[in-house]
C-alpha cells in the first residue's frame, strides 16, 4: 500500500449529534492522517459541537433537525469527491492511524467492498458464534459505489448498519472485519442517561433487525436463492433418506417387533398409549415384503436426488469462484 497515495483517495465522514465532548479526540486523528479531506455532518446538535469542530481543518456540514444517523451520512457522501469513505463515530476511543491504515487498506487494495473496523465487545470474543452476530460498527471503509447501490430506505437511522452489510455481501466484492482490542467507545447509557440511552439502545437494534429480516426476505440474489433452496431440500433429502433406512430396518427385524423396542418405555409407563397401540395395529396389517419395498424406494429416491442436488450447489459454487477470479484478473 503507497500509505500517502492511498489516503488521498478516501473522505473521512463524522456523524456527531451532541459530540462536543468527545468529537475533538477523534477529529485530532483523522486531520493529521492524511485523508483527501474529513467532513462533519452535525445532526441537530443543541450543544457546541460546531464550536469544537471549527478547530480543526475539516468541513462542516449542518443539518437543522435531527434526522437520524443514516440520513446524516447520506447527505455527506453526497458532498464526497472520492471513490472510497471512510465513516468514524465522534465518539471512539483510541483511534489510530494504524487501525485505520488496517480498516481501509482492504477496501483499497479491492478484496473487499467494504472492511468494519470493530470495537472490543464482549459478545465478539465468542470468536464461534461471532457469525451469528450482526456485524456493527461505527468505524467503517466501503466504496463510494456501495453507498450509490444501497437503496434509499436503508439510509435511514440505524438500517444502514445492516443495509451496508448486506449490500456489500450480496452485490459488492463481500465484507471483512477486524477486531480491535483497546478501540472503544462511550456507550449511550453513558452519553444520554440510563432510561433514554436504554430506550435509544433498544430503537437501534429495532432498526438493525428489521431492515436485516427485510433484506434477507426480498432482496436476496436469485442465485442465492436457490443455492438456500437447495441446501434446504438436500437436508430434506437426508432426513427422509434416514427415515427410509429406519423403514427398511424395522422390515428386517419385523414391524411388531421393532414398534415394540422403540416404544417399550412409553409402553411401560403407560400400557394404554393409545398412539402406540394405533401403530401396532396397522404394522400387523402390512406385509414384511411391502414395508421393505416401500423403504428401499424411499432411500433410493431421496438418494439420488440429494446426490444431484449436492453436484449442482457445486455447480453454483463453481460458477461463483470462477466469476470472482476473473474480476482479479
Amino acid at each position: 500500500m503507497d500509505y500517502k497515495k492511498d489516503r488521498e483517495k478516501v473522505t473521512a465522514i463524522v456523524p456527531a449529534y451532541n459530540e462536543a465532548e468527545r468529537i475533538g479526540a477523534v477529529l485530532a486523528v483523522l486531520t493529521s492522517y492524511g485523508f483527501k479531506g474529513v467532513i462533519v455532518v452535525d445532526d441537530g446538535s443543541t450543544d457546541n459541537t460546531k464550536d469544537v469542530v471549527s478547530r480543526y481543518d475539516v468541513r462542516y456540514l449542518k443539518i437543522e433537525e435531527n434526522s437520524g444517523k443514516g440520513k446524516a451520512m447520506d447527505y455527506a457522501v453526497s458532498k464526497a469527491q472520492t471513490s472510497f469513505i471512510f465513516f468514524c463515530d465522534a465518539d471512539l476511543k483510541n483511534l489510530t492511524h494504524e487501525i485505520i491504515d488496517e480498516t481501509i487498506s482492504p477496501v483499497i487494495d479491492g478484496d473487499v467492498e467494504m472492511f468494519i473496523g470493530m470495537i472490543s465487545r464482549g459478545m465478539y470474543a465468542m470468536t464461534r458464534i461471532v457469525i451469528f452476530i450482526p456485524l456493527l460498527g461505527g468505524m467503517r471503509a466501503l466504496t463510494k459505489n456501495l453507498w450509490e447501490k444501497l437503496p434509499n430506505w436503508y439510509k435511514n437511522k440505524f438500517r444502514i448498519e445492516s443495509g451496508l452489510n448486506f449490500y456489500a455481501k450480496y452485490y459488492g466484492k463481500g465484507l471483512g472485519y477486524k477486531i480491535f482490542p483497546g478501540l472503544s467507545q462511550v456507550i449511550k447509557e453513558r452519553k444520554y442517561g440510563f432510561w433514554n440511552g436504554t430506550k435509544k439502545r433498544f430503537m437501534m437494534i429495532g432498526d438493525i433487525i428489521y431492515a436485516g429480516m427485510k433484506a434477507e426476505a426480498i432482496e436476496i440474489p436469485n442465485e442465492v436463492g436457490r443455492k438456500r433452496a437447495l441446501y434446504a431440500r438436500v437436508v430434506g433429502g437426508i432426513a427422509s433418506t434416514i427415515v427410509g433406512a429406519l423403514v427398511m430396518f424395522a422390515a428386517y427385524t419385523g414391524p411388531l417387533t421393532f414398534i415394540r423396542d422403540v416404544f417399550s418405555k412409553e409402553l411401560v409407563e403407560d400400557p394404554t398409549a393409545v398412539f402406540v397401540h394405533f401403530l401396532i395395529r396397522n404394522a400387523a396389517r402390512v406385509s414384511v415384503q411391502a414395508l421393505m419395498l416401500i423403504g428401499l424406494l424411499v432411500v433410493v429416491l431421496n438418494l439420488v436426488t440429494t446426490i444431484l442436488r449436492i453436484k449442482k450447489l457445486k455447480e453454483l459454487s463453481h460458477v461463483k469462484s470462477v466469476a470472482r477470479r476473473k474480476v482479479k484478473a
